[in-house]
């Protein structure tokens, strides 16, 4: 079967900086499943995939346009510690949800000094050209059990697999 809109689509895949190091990749054992034109994937990737079938291999090299953006300065920030609940428990690296409730973001601890913490709001892999090696696993018609795993919230006690 073919990728197409309404199909649901299985794949391995290694992510790298165009002509350099690996980013992420999934483990033999765990491959990633999509609902193809639902803008799980990046839409680049997802017109590459259209019309592929299973066990296609593909090889992209992305722009920094066509893969995670720009990096924008104005979404680094340094904030106060004192706004934290439990600043011991900062560390760099770990990711933060910043918002009211309304708006939220994902933002990222950069670093973390006496009187502030620098978070960054951008995707860790802005401003990069990447290159993606994909390999299709599995193409079927999506059921309604593909799109119930994909319209629930995925928690930690979720057995989905979909987290």
């Amino acid at each position: 079967m073919k990728i197409t809109n309404e199909t649901t689509v299985t794949i391995h895949y290694t992510l790298s900086e165009k002509g350099g190091e690996i980013l992420e990749k999934t483990e033999p054992d765990d491959p990633v499943t999509y609902l193809q034109g639902l803008e799980m994937m990046l839409p680049a990737v997802e017109k590459a995939l259209e019309g592929r079938i299973s066990g296609d291999k593909v090889t992209l090299d992305l722009s920094v346009d066509e893969a995670f953006g720009d990096r924008i300065e104005e979404l680094v920030i340094k904030v106060p510690i004192a706004e934290f609940e439990d600043p011991k428990t900062l560390e760099a690296g770990s990711e933060l949800i910043v918002g009211d409730g309304e708006e939220e973001s994902l933002m990222v601890i950069v670093a973390i000094a006496e009187d502030e913490v620098t978070l960054d709001g951008n995707h860790p892999y802005a401003g990069k050209e990447i290159t993606f090696n994909i390999e299709v696993i599995d193409v079927h018609k999506t059921t309604d059990e593909d799109l119930e795993q994909f319209s629930h919230d995925h928690d930690e006690d979720c057995d989905c697999g979909n987290h």
